[in-house]
């Protein structure tokens, strides 16, 4: 059975999706949506069906499932939608700006026996794969997660990043999702015990070091910033009790500003195929990564008191 895909949003991340649907057996895209005309040009001549408004893609009956890539402020609804419509949905981080607005579309979903995916491309990363595969996290004492970008170079011509409203906050909000996901798929839930933001003149953090604790008393730090001068670093540094350090790096190998994303989004397309198949995702990985993101924020104003 081919999944018949549609994407919502033209933005920055679509050209992930599209070079991971264009090597994918599994998945098909059939149509595409943007406000801007000039987005869908590059359709114009091709068999995708092209959309301006997400209310009629959602309406085609021979579309089995969407990718939510709007603004981040949008995806409750454009996701409610989408359930509502009986698509099965694949939204990138965050899945909303509030826990509770996540909370009902993860029940939605279970409802429906729909798919809602959040695309933490991060979990489909291979070092981190291949960490997890060594046994690398199994000893671990303490890890450290360094997210470290500048948010100019990421956004491109998605300027709505910079709007705080619209992305929800700045780095802990933007930032804060993958790494969250990344250190829960390795080491299971945690709970934020430590924050420390820093924020520009504007009242937007750009950078914070937050610590994690798991259920076992494992302590994880995690550093994001949005004002990196050096390009981009990614990556966990696990320590052991007997005093070895052992790196993962994310982007090792990777030539290129954010070329690591092309293997990770097929990671991501795999994942949604394989839930819509039968090992349906509810959302549960969504709510949680916007749990932890909102607790980040509640304790740094909780010790700004």
């Amino acid at each position: 059975m081919t999944i018949r895909l549609g994407i919502i949003g033209m933005g920055v991340i679509s050209h992930y999706y599209l070079k991971a649907l264009q090597d994918s057996t599994l998945c098909q895209l059939v149509a595409v949506c943007d406000k801007a005309p000039e987005r869908l040009a590059p359709f114009a001549a091709t068999d995708v069906r092209c959309h301006t408004d997400y209310t009629t893609l959602l309406a085609d009956p021979d579309l089995d499932a969407v990718i939510i890539n709007l603004p981040n402020h949008l995806h409750f609804t454009a996701c409610m939608a989408a359930l509502e419509a009986g698509k099965h949905v694949c939204c990138e981080k965050p899945l909303t700006l509030e826990l509770d607005q996540a909370e009902q579309l993860r029940d939605m979903a279970r409802r429906l026996n729909l798919t809602l995916l959040t695309a933490f491309h991060r979990r489909y990363n291979i070092h981190l794969l291949n960490a997890v595969k060594q046994g690398l996290f199994n000893d671990a004492v303490h890890v450290r997660a360094r997210y470290h970008e500048r948010i100019e170079d990421h956004a491109g011509h998605d300027t709505w990043y910079l709007d705080s409203a619209a992305c929800g906050g700045g780095c802990i909000a933007d930032n804060g999702p993958n790494v969250y996901d990344t250190l829960s798929f390795v080491l299971g839930r945690f709970e934020v015990t430590g924050a420390q933001v820093r924020r520009n003149a504007l009242g937007i953090d750009m950078g914070a070091l937050v610590t994690l604790t798991n259920a076992v008393g494992l302590e994880a730090s995690v550093e994001l910033s949005w004002d990196y001068a050096h390009g981009e670093q990614k990556d966990l540094v696990i320590d052991y009790a007997d005093g070895r350090q052992v790196i993962v790096d994310l982007l090792k190998d990777s030539v290129g500003f954010k070329t690591s994303l092309y293997h990770e989004y097929e990671g991501v397309i795999a994942h949604l195929a394989r839930s819509i198949q039968g090992m349906v995702e509810d959302g549960s990985i969504g709510v949680d990564a916007v749990r932890l993101v909102r607790a980040t924020y509640a304790m740094e104003a909780r010790d700004a008191r």
